[in-house]
């Protein structure tokens, strides 16, 4: 009282007042003092989330006596099988989670009121304890499926938190959002789902590469989820919302978000584009994924080059109402099933030859979808591989079709790589000006 000026500075790294309070605690719990204490409700969720929050702020050598203390009190709960999984665990995220685990199996009770005390803390400055906070909200929405109120107000809560400024908190946030087995599907629940998807789609491009990455494998899940009839209605609206991002996805150089992003793709177009009222927008969204799978077509990473070709087996169905060339399917399915490839280069003047002839319309798609390679992409194959496409598409596509794209701004995007630090992009970006020599 009385006290003026800023408060104290908050950090991370606990005072001795803490760490003495911890020990005597786990004396206490040692010698069976307070084993009522432990049983009363009204002390037994503030003992424990106040343990949890040590296991995030305590360092060494306090680390150890705050999570001795934690056993102590978890078999005061009469739950010992809780040593084995704290002691294996390193980091105070990964002990958080497996308390949560062991109070989901056998405390259930607890959890709403964990929820409520835990929930007070998600807001502090202090980084450790958000991270702990989230990583038992998360864990409680992963353990208890069964209980659909829990999970809903969990979601709520959650979505509040995606933006926080700590990484791991958003990363935890994601991953349990991932795990909403059965509650999105209620017919009471739509907002609620719709709610989900949106702000796991605005994760998918985050600032860190692992935040996006969790963010498209969670929103795989739930679409995984909602291939039922209600569920298939609430994703409708957001189909094509969701294939821009996905696009935008498959330009970022992390290899486990291209795979993600092609299963996404093949799920969207598998349960729920032939659900469409205008199957045209789809089809016109297919156009725009070519660039990207005639590119990873080609992908040094395994994993990313049978994402692409499995995904572009599931969209060249789609295309047949189009009038879709035999011919141009059968290559890309030949390709595929015999895996065996040609000199790339032949295998694009074949692939852009047979394009144009049946979809001469579309050709602007495939164009502005390799440039964004040529302005974005950090891998140098895949850098001169997109601007072989765009020369070899204007090249072919002849006087009369170059009326429908912006030649110049292509050639502008071919010119820029006379620049670049790369000698091979260099070297490709000159060979794709030759092929343009009667322009």
């Amino acid at each position: 009282p009385g006290h003026k000026g800023p408060p104290p500075p908050r950090t991370t790294v606990p005072c001795r007042l803490s760490a003495a309070a911890t020990r005597a605690l786990g004396a206490l719990l040692e010698v069976g003092a307070a084993r009522a204490l432990a049983v009363t409700p009204e002390l037994c969720v503030p003992l424990l989330c106040s343990l949890l929050l040590r296991l995030a702020t305590a360092q060494p050598p306090n680390e150890t006596e705050a999570v001795d203390t934690m056993i102590q009190f978890l078999k005061c709960l009469e739950v010992p099988e809780a040593a084995s999984a704290l002691r294996s665990q390193t980091t105070g995220v990964d002990r958080a989670k497996a308390v949560a685990r062991v109070l989901c199996a056998s405390n259930k009770a607890m959890l709403c009121a964990i929820f409520q005390k835990l929930g007070a803390f998600c807001s502090r400055s202090l980084v450790g304890q958000r991270q702990v906070c989230m990583a038992v909200l998360s864990e409680f929405i992963v353990q208890c499926p069964d209980d659909p109120d829990l999970t809903q107000r969990l979601l709520n809560f959650l979505m509040g938190r995606m933006d926080d400024e700590d990484p791991l908190v958003r990363l935890l946030v994601v991953a349990g959002m991932g795990s909403t087995v059965g509650v999105l599907t209620k017919s009471d629940s739509a907002s609620l789902a719709t709610s989900v998807l949106n702000s796991l789609l605005t994760k998918v491009e985050d600032s860190s590469p692992e935040v996006a990455n969790a963010a498209l494998a969670s929103l795989n899940r739930v679409l995984e989820q909602l291939k039922t009839p209600v569920g298939v209605a609430l994703v409708l609206p957001i189909v094509l919302p969701i294939c821009l991002r996905l696009q935008h996805c498959l330009v970022k150089p992390s290899a486990v978000l291209r795979v993600s992003a092609y299963q996404c793709t093949v799920i969207l177009a598998t349960h729920f584009a032939p659900s469409l009222a205008d199957p045209v927008s789809f089809q016109q969204q297919v156009h725009a994924f070519m660039a990207p799978l005639w590119l990873h077509f080609h992908d040094e990473d395994l994993s990313v080059r049978e994402a692409a070709q499995k995904a572009l087996m599931t969209l060249l169905p789609m295309l047949k109402e189009d009038g879709v060339d035999t011919d141009f399917v059968q290559l890309v399915v030949q390709k595929i099933q015999t895996q065996q490839y040609p000199e790339y280069e032949q295998f694009i003047y074949e692939l852009v030859t047979l394009y144009i002839k049946s979809f001469a319309n579309h050709v602007d798609s495939v164009v502005r979808g390799s440039m964004v390679f040529l302005h974005q992409q950090e891998d140098n194959v895949l850098k001169a591989n997109a601007a072989l496409i765009v020369a070899y598409l204007i090249a072919l596509l002849g006087p009369k079709g170059r009326r429908r794209i912006n030649v110049e701004e292509a050639v502008r995007a071919l010119l820029s790589l006379l620049q670049d630090s790369s000698a091979a992009a260099r070297a490709c970006g000159a060979k794709a000006l030759s092929l343009l020599y009667e322009l």
